[in-house]
């Protein structure tokens, strides 16, 4: 039912928009050519159909008509000379020195000039850094003059590319370590005899399945920072103690590669737990770091970053996580001393499931998503997360967060 209430819903916008565009084309045409706006019999012209209370159209109110229309235009001759760009159009580029230039354009307005069919397709164009789509409609309206509507629909495509690859990546994620499980375990059931080859696979499922787990509590946190539902009013956050927990969450790997986390707040040492500043070891106030945030969505930020540098550094490296204050934000950074990420691939470390290298993350048990679920998280709350990085040298993230005002509700 809700399909029908839609598509009939479509049919009489399509229905009232043709009814503008046919008033609005009329009069365009007669602007354009600079003809008169008085009948051969020397009455002012009227609309057959009474619209706008019988009411002559003026100029202005033809361009303001087409102004507001949802769809780009361009009127063109036959030869593609341009008469009139409506300001959507004007943005695209599509116009050159009076003259309609794209290749693929001139191509189809050649077969509506031919047969005098109104014809509607959609053309790809490359601007040079991604493609443009441009749904493309072109009809004659008058002798020698043609119609051309535009409506680029690039973001819709980039949508539907992103959400076929995220299902793809997805099923090949969850299928990699659960089929790997699944072989491991008939192999155990061949070696029931060798305790020695069975506690080997057995290992090998465990490493699997936590491979598996986290995949999934991926998919979880990158729900829950595209669901502003789920995001909790954002309260006071200190951000010096979600900087804590997040190191403390990723201590158990830290310690496996042996890799030294070292956390510094207006370039002071601090140690990694409150519990032994309180002892003595004096640091910056709390409140000097306190954001506006929802305090799950920037642990599991910084976490990620700080789980992705231990990931990329050497075995008996180092990681360093600082705080500053930089005017009304919060600065947080992330520094490691690892393999680094090439100059190309940096632009799009953020997408779900991109790795600079996958054979590599695999190996390191990487899903793909720490990055992108870090950045959502962060964007969210009006902060911003960027890149540093030199091949051979390591990276450096920064989270820039505004820092709470001083009367904002706790």
């Amino acid at each position: 039912m809700m399909a029908d209430i839609t598509a009939m819903q479509l049919v009489v916008l399509a229905a009232l928009i043709a009814m503008v565009a046919s008033i609005a084309l009329t009069w365009l045409v007669v602007s354009v050519r600079d003809r008169s706006s008085e009948r051969a019999d020397g009455a002012p012209w009227r609309s057959e159909q009474g619209l706008l209370a019988d009411e002559p159209l003026s100029p202005q109110v033809v361009r303001r008509l087409i102004e507001t229309m949802p769809n780009a235009l361009i009127v063109c001759s036959s030869q593609g000379l341009v008469s009139y760009v409506s300001p959507g159009a004007a943005q695209l580029g599509l116009v050159e020195h009076a003259r309609l230039m794209p290749s693929e354009f001139m191509d189809l307005l050649a077969q509506v000039v031919s047969d005098g069919v109104l014809r509607e397709r959609e053309i790809a164009t490359d601007s040079g850094e991604q493609a443009t789509h441009m749904r493309v409609r072109i009809g004659g309206i008058d002798d020698d003059s043609y119609a051309v509507f535009l409506d680029d629909v690039s973001e819709q495509r980039r949508f539907e590319e992103v959400r076929r690859d995220f299902v793809t990546n997805v099923s090949h994620e969850l299928k990699t370590p659960s089929g790997a499980i699944a072989l491991l375990a008939e192999t155990i059931g061949d070696a029931s005899d060798d305790p020695e080859a069975v506690r080997y696979f057995a290992g090998r499922i465990m490493k699997e399945s936590e491979r598996l787990s986290q995949l999934v509590h991926h998919l979880i946190d990158l729900q829950h920072v595209q669901d502003m539902s789920a995001i909790q009013v954002t309260q006071r956050v200190d951000a010096l103690a979600a900087v804590r927990e997040a190191i403390a969450l990723d201590a158990t790997q830290a310690q496996a590669k042996s890799i030294a986390v070292q956390l510094t707040a207006d370039r002071r040492v601090l140690p990694l737990d409150a519990a032994s500043e309180a002892h003595g070891e004096a640091g910056p106030h709390a409140e000097a770091f306190e954001v506006l945030a929802d305090r799950e969505s920037l642990t599991t930020a910084v976490r990620n970053l700080v789980e992705n540098a231990i990931r990329y550094s050497p075995q008996h490296g180092s990681v360093a996580v600082t705080l500053e204050r930089a005017g009304s934000v919060v600065r947080i950074r992330v520094v490691d001393q690892g393999i680094g990420i090439p100059k190309e691939a940096q632009q799009r470390i953020f997408e779900r499931f991109y790795r600079v290298d996958a054979a590599r993350s695999r190996a390191t048990g990487g899903s793909g998503l720490g990055l992108s679920i870090a950045k959502h998280g962060i964007e969210e709350h009006g902060g911003t997360l960027g890149v540093w990085s030199h091949e051979g040298f390591g990276s450096t993230f920064t989270i820039e967060m505004p820092l709470a005002p001083e009367n904002a509700a706790t």
